[in-house]
């Protein structure tokens, strides 16, 4: 488990990568969630890009707290 962390604390660039994900799929979902047609796949990409957002929160946070004094 102290790996895992170790490797969330130290990888910044994968926060980056998935809040970016999160928020094109968070967007383009909320866009195709508007058409009754493409409703299913814009709240999926809604789902998704939501827990991608919250998924790079999480690990920015614990990259913060991995570089805080003890």
């Amino acid at each position: 488990m102290k790996s895992v962390l170790n490797f969330i604390a130290h990888n910044e660039r994968l926060h980056w990568m998935l809040g970016i994900f999160g928020n094109f799929s968070f967007f383009l979902g909320s866009i195709l969630f508007l058409s009754d047609e493409w409703e299913t796949v814009g709240v999926w990409l809604f789902i998704l890009g939501s827990g991608g957002m919250l998924i790079s929160s999480l690990g920015k946070f614990a990259a913060w707290r991995g570089r805080q004094p003890d």
